[in-house]
């Protein structure tokens, strides 16, 4: 045999090994193709004849993990067609996505084992839309939620909590029967002659991290006289302070309107671009859309009833609103929402970056903020201020330890100057406490709980003693 007709052998050997080997490749796809219908229809079996179908086997979302499944089952034979192609282009580039895709699924592994082992603090991956946790129908009635069609965020009456803090210290909660964390008032002020005051604002505000006796507005009740009436809640913003006082606070007679902000976070309202985070958390948010000062108010999901942060939830139908949500959203923010919600890596990522932004005095809201920030913020007191009309309204801007530590080392106080314009211009009593830290003697730790960042008691007693000492304070309420 010449040398040339062993040359044809060879190549026609090699193709056909080439042909019997991608025929092998096909019946392997094709066979785990097959086992990922069978399967699929199984699951939708046992689910249907459960005594609730839901979508749901034993937490695990079967219909959205076959989906995933399926799609990883084509490009894994899109991969193999490339590997095995005859153009030496073909398999560069399958050899190269492969390369990456292994390379990022071994960072993606390595990323969830720290954060399942807890190296990196309190970082959560949810999956929730391939996963509902059992707990989500099992919990205790929550404290806080959503419970108010108008506010959002809210309370529901007459409800009992305790918990023991990071600090040690154990705190007992208790609601009136209009949910607020307060006790009970009646509408119009028991003695006509001591003025009432209406407190508003977040978690500061509500005396988070101890009891009541021992919070700003009960302290401020014993030493004047006056009630402080608490509509304060923890997790809202302006929007949230302003939408409880025109829907709940505002029936309370009262003569004055005390309204804490917090920099720290009461920039960090719902906006439409955190819209795939609902997926991963489907809360009921007010929001303010469209250009200011032409803003119209919105909601982040369709009803109430839809958020995670209510109470007799099932699974089941958590899960339908996760979906419902995931389908309203465009490409990119299901993309956002498959990827990034998921991805250990950018969680971590994310977590780090936010921890060295905020600590160690590197950065403060009263300094950066946006213009667009300020008026979401602006445009709810200014909303709140014209609900008021009539009665005096306090505004306290709030500093975090941080913040403390950030003007101490340099960085500016934006903040303050422009709400002290914005609140000579609406006649508004504007007490800025951030100064009355800086000139604290004592070890500022003191006055924050360390393992959380709350006031202390110690904090709380600070306070109500600066606005005990402000003259214009005392003043409003004599």
């Amino acid at each position: 045999m010449t040398s040339s007709s062993q040359f044809h052998s060879r190549v026609k050997f090699r193709k056909r090994k080439k042909h019997i080997f991608h025929q092998k490749g096909l019946l392997v796809f094709g066979g785990i193709g097959l086992l990922i219908g069978l399967l699929y229809l199984f699951l939708h079996y046992y689910d249907s004849r459960s005594a609730r179908p839901d979508g749901l086997v034993n937490g695990y979302a079967y219909h959205t993990i076959t989906r995933l499944v399926g799609m990883i089952w084509v490009s894994s034979l899109l991969l193999y067609f490339g590997l095995s192609s005859h153009r030496r282009i073909s398999q560069n580039v399958a050899l190269s996505v492969s390369t990456t895709v292994i390379l990022l699924l071994l960072l993606e592994v390595g990323a969830h084992s720290l954060i399942r082992m807890g190296t990196f603090g309190q970082v959560i991956v949810e999956f929730r839309r391939y996963y509902i946790t059992p707990d989500i129908a099992s919990n205790k009635p929550l404290f806080w939620g959503d419970f108010n069609e108008q506010t959002g965020r809210w309370r529901t009456a007459h409800t009992n909590y305790s918990a023991l803090y990071c600090g040690g210290d154990s705190v007992h909660r208790r609601t009136n029967s209009v949910g607020a964390s307060d006790q009970e008032r009646t509408l119009l002020r028991s003695n006509p002659n001591k003025k009432r005051v209406v407190v508003l604002g977040d978690s500061f505000m509500e005396g988070m991290l101890v009891n009541y006796d021992e919070r700003m507005s009960n302290r401020l009740e014993a030493v004047t006289g006056r009630e402080h009436l608490n509509f304060a809640i923890n997790g809202s913003s302006p929007i949230n302070y302003y939408l409880i006082y025109k829907s709940i606070a505002k029936r309370f007679e009262h003569d004055v309107v005390l309204v804490g902000l917090l920099p720290a976070n009461d920039f960090q309202d719902y906006t439409p671009a955190e819209a795939y985070t609902l997926v991963e958390w489907p809360i009921y948010r007010p929001y303010w859309s469209g250009q200011y000062p032409h803003y119209t108010l919105k909601y982040s999901l369709n009803n109430i009833n839809q958020s995670i942060s209510r109470n007799n939830r099932t699974p089941g139908e958590l899960l339908k609103t996760v979906d419902s949500v995931y389908r309203r959203l465009p490409f990119a923010d299901q993309f956002k929402a498959d990827v990034l919600s998921n991805s250990g890596v950018y969680k971590v990522a994310q977590s780090l970056a936010s921890r060295m932004a905020v600590t160690n005095g590197r950065m403060t809201h009263y300094e950066q903020f946006s213009d667009a920030e300020f008026n979401h913020m602006r445009y709810s007191l200014d909303q709140l201020v014209k609900e008021a009309a009539g009665k005096k309204v306090v505004f306290l801007s709030l500093p975090i330890q941080n913040d403390i530590d950030a003007v101490r080392n340099g960085h500016k106080n934006q903040l303050d100057g422009r709400l002290r314009q914005f609140c000579n211009q609406k006649g508004i009593l504007f007490i800025p406490l951030l100064p009355e830290f800086l000139k604290y003697k004592g070890n500022m730790a003191d006055l924050y709980v360390t393992c959380d960042g709350h006031w202390s008691k110690k904090g709380e007693q600070f306070v109500s003693d600066a606005l005990l000492r402000n003259p214009q304070y005392q003043a409003l309420l004599n």
